[in-house]
């Protein structure tokens, strides 16, 4: 559900508020706060994992509180971005602003709120990575004398939070697309949600467009620097995926990417395909992989690719294809093939991978796996529809225009 906002020009689009874990140590975890010096409760909390990324576990069920001076929320326009992972079906809070004991903005799971205007934006509960961004524009409340805001994280009304809670970022004016593009770009690629608007940069650049690239953006994940939104992803996967891809290296230079998104096709091994007499079932499921880099520096990533394997495959007998030529997808008999560099009890990993190499901008990739290492009992021949199973993972913009009530 979108309610279409007042547009205002971009004139700032640094956080006024902006809230995530700090891992400690082990299992515990601190908060960074910014603008510091704002006071929350001492409760000490236990860490969880989205995307390798450290969140905060509602195993406890105990939301947090930060008390804030008025000014951090100004109650004019606002842009909120909430980044969390659920499994739940039920209704979860997410979090919810106190003002002289009332709530006049809250967010759950399934519902939105400015003063006693409710919004129902779902009907049920999404499961998987999300990034929340909730618009608001309304007029000041002029009728409270209040000094002091709460910020409750984790919870709102009765509702608690069920999951992994990420981030809060809370912006006091509407951002342009742009702008906005680029912090959704940051916690999708930080968390791994999968989102339905393109990918920006930090030079508000398209660096996935998800239109152009629609049969490979039902899952997207990504690895990167930017380090005016923080962000310094080395690992990362799609949200229920097979394959997971990760810099062997730090990311030093600003700007750089590789994105990569599948077309949710099956992960059975498959498809039979005979390549130098050796036959292999190749999965259906195929990436595309893009990268992107920084102004100052064109070093190609070296990234190690992890593939967890089924239960009934002998290991070395699985096979990477990349197809750096073809322009419309991968083609088994044109690709590249690569055999794992080391092997554990679920994953083999194929090390030193190189992507685009010919800059043309991007390549595919698959899994095969060789015919004499699948219990051949197990080899079966399926279909699947061309757009596959929807995928859960996902983003969803909530845009609110408000004004007073009679």
């Amino acid at each position: 559900m979108n309610l279409i906002p007042t547009l205002h020009s971009q004139t700032l689009f640094n956080p006024s508020l902006w809230v995530k874990p700090k891992q400690v140590q082990g299992d515990s975890l601190s908060l960074t706060i910014t603008p510091t010096g704002l006071t929350t409760d001492s409760t000490s909390r236990k860490a969880g994992y989205i995307n390798y990324n450290v969140g905060i576990n509602s195993i406890d069920s105990i939301p947090i509180t930060l008390t804030l001076p008025k000014r951090v929320f100004s109650f004019k326009r606002a842009t909120i971005m909430t980044a969390y992972l659920t499994e739940s079906p039920n209704k979860i809070g997410l979090w919810e602003v106190i003002k002289d004991t009332l709530r006049p903005i809250w967010l759950n799971s399934q519902e939105l709120s400015y003063k006693n205007i409710s919004l129902n934006y779902r009907d049920t509960t999404e499961t998987g990575p999300i990034v929340n961004i909730s618009h608001f524009n309304y007029p000041v409340d002029t009728s409270s004398n209040t000094t002091i805001d709460s910020l409750h994280l984790m919870k709102e009304g009765t509702n608690l939070f069920e999951g992994i809670f990420g981030e809060f970022i809370y912006f006091d004016t509407t951002l342009s697309s742009l702008h906005e593009g680029r912090w959704e770009t940051y916690l999708a690629l930080k968390y791994g949600a999968t989102l339905k608007r393109n990918y920006i940069n930090s030079t508000c650049d398209t660096i996935w467009n998800v239109t152009q690239d629609s049969l490979y953006s039902k899952g997207i994940a990504g690895i990167g620097k930017d380090s005016t939104t923080t962000l310094q992803q080395l690992k990362s996967n799609i949200y229920n995926d097979i394959v997971t891809i990760e810099s062997q290296e730090p990311i030093n230079t600003q700007g750089t990417y590789l994105l990569w998104g599948h077309n949710n096709m099956d992960v059975l091994p498959s498809l039979p395909i005979t390549i130098d007499t050796i036959e292999y079932y190749q999965i259906l499921r195929q990436w595309k992989i893009k990268p992107t880099y920084g102004a100052t520096n064109h070093t190609t990533l070296q990234t190690t690719l992890s593939y967890t394997y089924p239960t009934y495959a002998y290991p070395h007998g699985i096979a990477l294809f990349i197809d750096r030529s073809n322009t419309t997808g991968l083609d088994p008999y044109t690709s590249d093939i690569h055999y794992p560099d080391s092997v554990d009890t679920e994953r083999v990993y194929f090390h030193n991978l190189q992507w685009d190499t010919d800059q043309s901008g991007s390549d595919y990739f698959s899994i095969a796996i060789h015919s004499d290492s699948l219990s051949r009992y197990l080899i079966t021949k399926t279909t699947t529809s061309e757009e596959g199973e929807t995928n859960s993972t996902t983003a969803e913009t909530l845009i609110l225009t408000l004004h007073p009530n009679p």
